[in-house]
């Protein structure tokens, strides 16, 4: 793909190119869906932009929709329907409690037909089973249209090719965050797994921090631990193991320590340690839990 920024291409070559793969079949009359599945940060909507704009560039149409919290999980393809300028009881009757399997197989070949196509659906596990029965339904109308559909999701959802973005390798994130000296780049990389929109905002965090505090030990009280229950986060141990050594006063040491026993025992919501934040404000490091990354990647 010609027209990405170089930062958010590295280390993201192939999956690009399978991008730009389906927007060639698309212009060539023969379309298909591509799924992005991966944990937030791992750069689902950034690659979803890059791939909105090629096919801007490449003159197709761009249609782009998200489901709504609340709201019937068929509404974005409602939605997508009046945007392609579709007649509106074809667009009502997709979210009529009656409608049936016709009803989605007719909304699907209205999405399908005209002009080579882009479609985007952000988040389409937000809108539930609804909304991913529709784009079963519109995988199945793909390959004989001129029509690319591009959707992100958190997990697989099983419907044809999916592309799955973990965490970058500690040089590519590097790359992708800017520059950082190497104590804070490693650190950067433990503290986030590697999923670049994490790096950034941890990034964004540690440009203004004062020259007197360590950004290991910042990172390491900050970072957000993102393991299911009674699992372990290795690169986050691994940051607060490196982070007890660099301490500067042993209140800080304790901290650090005491959410190195939580982390270890799996349970993010156990024995939670306040942290000082600047200008005085006492709050408490982030937990919560997340989704493992998709591949083996391991801190070295």
């Amino acid at each position: 793909m010609q027209h990405t920024g170089d930062t958010f291409a590295t280390g993201r070559g192939l999956q690009l190119a399978a991008v730009s793969r389906l927007l060639d079949r698309a212009a060539n009359g023969a379309g298909g869906v591509l799924v992005l599945v991966g944990p937030a940060g791992s750069g689902k909507t950034a690659m979803a932009e890059a791939a909105v704009g090629e096919a801007r560039h490449r003159g197709l149409e761009v249609l782009r929709a998200s489901p709504a919290g609340g709201q019937p999980g068929r509404l974005v393809w409602a939605q997508l329907l009046r945007d392609a300028g579709a007649p509106d009881d074809l667009a009502v009757g997709l979210v009529d409690g009656d409608a049936g399997w016709l009803d989605l197989d007719s909304a699907a070949r209205f999405l399908m037909s005209g002009s080579p196509r882009l479609i985007v659906v952000d988040d389409v596990d937000r809108g539930g089973p609804d909304a991913i029965e529709v784009l079963s339904v519109v995988a199945a109308r793909c390959a004989a249209a001129a029509t690319a559909v591009i959707a992100t999701a958190a997990a697989p959802l099983g419907l044809g090719p999916e592309i799955r973005l973990g965490g970058l390798s500690e040089q590519d994130l590097a790359a992708a965050v800017g520059e950082l000296d190497a104590r804070a780049g490693h650190a950067l990389w433990l503290a986030s797994r590697g999923l670049p929109g994490v790096a950034r905002r941890l990034a964004r965090d540690l440009a203004g921090l004062p020259e007197h505090e360590d950004p290991v030990v910042h990172l390491a009280l900050r970072a957000p631990s993102r393991t299911a229950f009674l699992d372990v986060d290795a690169n986050l141990v691994r940051l607060l193991e490196t982070a007890a050594g660099r301490a500067s006063d042993d209140a800080t040491r304790a901290r650090v320590l005491a959410r190195l026993a939580r982390e270890l025992l799996g349970d993010a919501s156990v024995g939670r340690v306040p942290v000082p934040e600047r200008g005085g404000v006492r709050g408490h490091p982030p937990g919560g839990t997340g989704h493992p990354l998709e591949d083996d990647r391991r801190p070295r």
